[in-house]
């Protein structure tokens, strides 16, 4: 009889170990924390300016609030009874000491005279979203009942200059997970096209005292009685670095790409904690979408003449615009303002050819007709080559991302996607049938309109 109910009792314990814990509303409302935080980071450094000088008065003011948020996690762990609480806050002291070493060490350049200061036009936003990181467990952990019961806590640091984001917690993990999978999108502004993403993997091992079973527990105290060592620890959660990765502008994709993890990275503690750390299978899944702003905002704007050689025919007071690596041309700019299409485009590209005649400029390409353009002044013509050359210089260093067009994502809920992009699908919509009216039947309203005033005059 005793038997029997030591085999119902293992059973029951089974079941709880291998049953799935539902998500708490502290995790829940920390996740929507989170998220926002990095919504409100995104748009603090979309909104930067005042040259160096605000810059640098932009990263002290980010020193002292990172040096206050290390300061409050500190006391929260001290103050906290779970062990979900001194998790998350040991994540959260790990993030701000990283983010205070990167702005130091952005402050330095700063007062080196190091810092670059690019246009906005030739910079971009960048989102990442959609990480997954397969891992690997022994076949008789995964085939056996009786294999390792360990289990740990995982998240990643991803950083790009002074925008430093950490994902959600996944704890706690067991042989019962095949991979993991973080939800979070995360939003990266002002970028110049030689950016690097650094992705950073830590783990840390859950003590078995809080989450294990009880003969765990109790062989680690007659183990540490026998050894004369000390019972208590510090109740930091010490995360280690598992592995990690860095991202460029060539692994930009409107889609979902593997790229490899680097395992050397780990600190000599990590590698001697081996048996303690998830395995990883050594690969990761990411979706890095990258949009410069020159596709979504024009450099330059103005008015130009346009001639043809071996012609005298020349079409005065054109509206031009320099945006997506194209120079579009309309023949007014009350055609412009009422939405129609350009009736002439030029292609701008890493094989275009940019020539200045005294008071003209052209840009050749092999399949396109040959047009000259004028300007009012030698300095208009000027600051045209300029903008033009610098925009074929930035074609061949975005890559990919300026041919492809990719979505880049905000850092929002993911049931929000949906919202979002419905709202952009209307106000398409919406622009369209504008431009109809206001091209089309708007113009023939104000023919009849101004008939039936002459009538009346008459």
């Amino acid at each position: 009889m005793e038997t029997l109910r030591r085999s119902i009792r293992k059973v029951r314990a089974r079941r709880r170990m291998f049953s799935p814990e539902p998500v708490s509303e502290y995790q829940e409302g920390l996740s929507k924390f989170q998220v926002s935080c990095r919504r409100r980071e995104s748009v603090r450094v979309k909104r930067i300016s005042g040259g160096r000088a605000g810059l640098e008065r932009e990263i002290k003011k980010k020193m002292s609030l990172e040096e206050s948020v290390c300061l409050g996690s500190a006391k929260l762990i001290s103050a906290s009874k779970s062990e979900s609480q001194i998790l998350e806050a040991s994540k959260t002291l790990l993030l701000g000491c990283s983010r205070l070493d990167t702005l130091r060490t952005e402050l330095g350049l700063l007062t080196r005279g190091e810092w670059r200061n690019l246009q906005r036009s030739r910079l971009a936003e960048v989102s990442l979203s959609d990480l997954r990181i397969p891992l690997v467990w022994k076949q008789r952990d995964q085939l056996s009942e009786l294999g390792d019961n360990k289990k740990f806590a995982v998240f990643c640091i991803i950083r790009s200059g002074t925008q430093v984001y950490d994902t959600s917690l996944i704890s706690p993990i067991d042989r019962s997970v095949t991979d993991l999978s973080f939800s979070d999108i995360f939003g990266f502004s002002n970028l110049p096209s030689d950016f690097v993403i650094k992705i950073e993997v830590y783990s840390h091992c859950i003590s078995p005292g809080l989450l294990g079973t009880p003969k765990n527990w109790i062989r680690k105290i007659k183990s540490k009685i026998t050894t004369n060592q000390k019972t208590h620890s510090s109740r930091v959660a010490s995360f280690e670095l598992l592995a990690e990765t860095s991202l460029t502008v060539d692994d930009a994709k409107d889609a979902i790409e593997c790229h490899d993890l680097d395992k050397t990275a780990a600190t000599a503690t990590t590698s001697a904690k081996d048996h303690q750390m998830p395995q990883l299978f050594g690969q990761i899944c990411f979706r890095l979408a990258v949009s410069p702003y020159c596709k979504q905002e024009p450099l330059m704007t103005g008015s130009l003449s346009v001639s043809w050689p071996e012609s005298e025919i020349i079409v005065p007071g054109c509206f031009a615009r320099l945006m997506n690596w194209k120079l579009e041309i309309w023949s007014s700019t009350a055609q412009f303002r009422r939405g129609e299409q350009p009736w002439k485009v030029v292609s701008i590209d890493s094989m275009s050819l940019v020539r200045e005649m005294g008071d003209k400029f052209c840009v050749e390409n092999e399949k396109e007709e040959h047009a000259d353009f004028i300007c009012d002044t030698t300095e208009e013509i000027t600051d045209w080559v300029e903008e033009i050359l610098n925009n074929i210089e930035d074609y061949s260093k975005w890559n990919k991302a300026a041919i492809d067009q990719m979505e880049v994502l905000s850092p929002n809920m993911k049931n929000e996607l949906g919202v979002r992009r419905l709202r952009q699908k209307t106000k398409s919509k919406l622009m369209m049938l504008y431009n109809r009216i206001s091209s089309n039947d708007l113009q023939g309203m104000n023919l009849q309109r101004n008939e039936i005033i002459s009538r009346g005059s008459e």
